[in-house]
């Protein structure tokens, strides 16, 4: 399970990750994760400074996921994140490191976040940028069909989740999730755009196993 410590920044037994450096423009530098942070200076038509910003480059084909079981309910996974310290209700997520096909990358972030290995079919949903303030690069929505047997699953014995701070997935059917989304139980604002994007398309999108 990760944890949020806020200090020490540094310890002599876990190095940070992220290195200072000035090259091209990057302030900092985290090679493992494939993330770079640029300082931009921001000038008007005149080029006169207007104030300075960061701009945050995260690897290129990361994915969110919007999983629908064989029945058209969606699965939604329970998890902390240590920034901002706080517990969400998310999609599925995350980089493409080996650089995969879309198929291929939705069924790996599947099964390593829910343990699931029944993805039927992927369909590319869309582009979403999760902050427009600071991310460069957007993410590619995707839903994945599944079969599952159960409505809600304890992953708490599944290695790859439980390192990732996900403690469950639930499957919720669909007006369940527009009336959480309504009484704002839903706060990541990814899932936000992602459950938005399967609900305008939901006329020509697969709801149920082929």
């Amino acid at each position: 399970m990760q944890t949020l410590t806020k200090a020490p920044f540094r310890r002599a037994s876990a190095p940070a990750q992220w290195k200072q450096t000035r090259k091209h423009g990057i302030i900092l530098q985290n090679k493992k994760m494939g993330i770079d942070i640029f300082h931009y200076s921001i000038v008007d038509d005149k080029n006169r400074f207007l104030y300075d910003t960061i701009g945050i480059s995260e690897p290129i084909g990361g994915c969110l996921i919007v999983i629908v079981d064989q029945n058209g309910a969606l699965g939604l996974i329970k998890e902390y994140r240590p920034i901002p310290d706080k517990v969400f209700i998310s999609c599925v997520r995350g980089f493409n490191e080996g650089k995969l096909p879309p198929e291929e990358l939705v069924k790996k972030e599947v099964y390593e976040e829910t343990s699931i290995d029944t993805v039927s079919s992927v369909t590319e949903l869309g582009l979403v940028y999760q902050n427009t303030t600071y991310f460069i690069n957007p993410l590619t929505v995707y839903l994945a069909c599944v079969d599952v047997h159960n409505t809600k699953t304890d992953l708490g014995e599944h290695d790859s989740a439980r390192a990732e701070g996900i403690s469950s997935i639930t499957f919720y059917a669909q007006d369940d999730i527009q009336s959480m989304i309504a009484r704002n139980e839903i706060q990541c604002q990814m899932t936000l755009s992602a459950l938005m994007l399967y609900f305008a398309r939901l006329t020509d999108l697969p709801t149920k196993m082929p």
